[in-house]
């Protein structure tokens, strides 16, 4: 069951978000400060899969507790804050977080948010125990493309795209130019 960290200091949005995670099958954990963050990811038995982050915290802003995360791994980062301007969001995204939701917010929209970082967990993990190395992995999307990252090659069906002679086969013929 995932578990997510809850990074915010308003006490009514922090028990709403972990209330609701609740119901959705999640289990969380609230911290109320950024100190109390750094805290509470630095102990090892505390096995977080997602933090919701608010940047404007007591204590440890919340792009100190960014770095401290990206310090140690990829766990994925949703910030949740009323800072709305394209630099902020610009910034805090290239320091390495994952989504950004601006205040306010749709509960539905944050929840979605987390499902798609808590699908990309799920694909990494999988190729990881495929053993899959990055240039192994093919990217498959819902249309039914897959791209060998090594290889060159775009393929949807029966149709194939090679990269370095931009040639275009169908059903194994290849398309005049």
């Amino acid at each position: 069951m995932p578990n997510i960290l809850i990074a915010e200091d308003d006490i009514n949005i922090n028990n709403l978000l972990c209330e609701v995670l609740m119901k959705a099958g999640y289990t969380c954990e609230q911290a109320f400060s950024g100190t109390e963050a750094k805290l509470l990811l630095n102990i090892k038995e505390k096995d977080y899969t997602l933090v919701l982050l608010d940047l404007m915290l007591p204590g440890a802003s919340g792009e100190e507790v960014l770095k401290e995360i990206r310090k140690h791994g990829r766990l994925p980062v949703i910030v949740l804050t009323a800072k709305d301007s394209i630099d902020d969001k610009i910034g805090v995204l290239t320091d390495g977080a994952d989504d950004y939701i601006t205040k306010p917010f749709e509960i539905r929209e944050v929840l979605a948010r987390i499902q798609v970082q808590l699908r990309h967990i799920e694909a990494e993990t999988e190729s990881e125990a495929k053993g899959e190395t990055e240039s192994e992995t093919k990217v498959k999307t819902k249309a039914g493309m897959q791209e060998g990252q090594g290889s060159g090659r775009l393929e949807f069906r029966d149709m194939v795209l090679t990269r370095s002679t931009f040639e275009v086969s169908i059903g194994g013929r290849v398309l005049p130019k």
